[in-house]
């Protein structure tokens, strides 16, 4: 056996049984420091854009008109906002579905279930923050000059 580079940049050996990585991956980072920031990088980047949409939409579209689509979702939002990229309002579900399988319990429990796609936390993580940026930058474009007076 030789060692490679693994996951995470750890080293580990070529040829080892899964059990035996993920235990070695356990003794090594019993902590597991990285999956909990990964975690709360997720947690924050959905609440963070949830405010972003929710303060853009008032601002845009008026207290009455965002409350019909305030409980909505992101991608809702997102066309109700103007935007039309298919990158933009595909990511929005990859969000919204990663945000609701890593942080909630019982969608654990459902998609034990069914067939689920393996999702890594930190590569989810990355994606969201990324991804809230991306829609920042988009709803900067689109905001309206301030007023000079």
């Amino acid at each position: 056996m030789r060692t490679v580079l693994g996951p995470d940049s750890l080293l580990v050996e070529e040829n080892v049984i899964p059990g035996e990585f993920f235990n070695r991956l356990i003794q090594r980072y019993p902590k597991q420091r990285s999956f909990k920031q990964a975690l709360i990088s997720i947690a924050f980047s959905s609440a963070y854009l949830e405010a972003l949409l929710h303060i853009v939409g008032y601002r845009r579209l008026g207290p009455r008109e965002y409350e019909t689509i305030d409980k909505g979702t992101y991608r809702q939002k997102l066309a109700s906002l103007g935007v039309k990229d298919v990158v933009l309002l595909d990511g929005s579900d990859r969000l919204r579905r990663s945000r609701k399988e890593l942080l909630h319990e019982k969608a654990v429990k459902e998609a034990l279930s069914k067939k689920v796609e393996i999702r890594n936390a930190q590569d989810e993580a990355r994606f969201a923050v990324d991804f809230v940026r991306k829609v920042e930058d988009f709803i900067r474009k689109k905001e309206p000059p301030k007023n000079a007076d």
